[in-house]
């Protein structure tokens, strides 16, 4: 329960010379401040530009830890997610979580090595849905398909590494869920060198 402190307020304060209104970039400082409640987080992001947004919980902060600030505008994306079924919906696209060949480009760790997704990020994700058989098949499946492009480099867009394997997988099969990582290196539209790919699979049933 929580404690019988007084009502809690928010403020919300802007400039109306703020240069976003100039569309011009503005750095913004996120912390995360834990509170003497269990539970009660509370994000603050301050921008430079003078706009503040404040937020007041109940309990008064008791630890503070920056995360780290970065210059962003509206358009810039923070986090990239890429989406694939597995398997996928037709044999000629069955590899299309790895790569999809060098015609299509569709393949979902290809797209981002070769940074036609988050180009200037350091880390992203994939989704994968688990449609037919387990997670655990999906990532000896995977790693093997990676294997293959180490050892015939013609048959991708990409340069591949063995090191590029997804990394052990976590699985909690009561939940249906399972997650892994790996690192990849990038191309030179990509203005990092690699990227760190959180991989996060969903087992999806069908109920009668």
């Amino acid at each position: 329960m929580l404690p019988p402190n007084p009502r809690p307020k928010s403020a919300v304060t802007h400039s109306n010379n703020c240069p976003r209104r100039k569309r011009a970039p503005c750095v913004f400082q996120i912390e995360i401040v834990k509170y003497g409640v269990p539970g009660i987080l509370e994000l603050c992001c301050q921008a430079f530009c003078n706009a503040s947004i404040n937020v007041l919980f109940l309990s008064p902060p008791v630890e503070s830890t920056p995360i780290g600030a970065k210059l962003h505008t509206v358009y810039d994306p923070i986090l990239v997610f890429e989406c694939k079924r597995l398997p996928a919906p037709s044999t000629d696209r069955e590899r299309e979580y790895v790569t999809g060949g060098e015609a299509l480009k569709s393949g979902g760790l290809q797209r981002f090595k070769l940074g036609l997704h988050g180009a200037n990020l350091a880390i992203a994700a994939m989704i994968g849905y688990v449609q037919r058989q387990s997670s655990r098949h999906w990532h000896e499946r995977i790693n093997g398909w990676i294997s293959e492009l180490v050892s015939d480099a013609a048959k991708d867009t990409c340069d591949w590494s063995s090191r590029e394997v997804l990394g052990p997988l976590e699985e909690d099969a009561s939940k249906g869920i399972a997650r892994c990582r790996s690192i990849h290196s990038r191309g030179r539209q990509a203005s990092r060198k690699e990227i760190l790919i959180y991989h996060l699979w969903v087992t999806m049933t069908t109920r009668n």
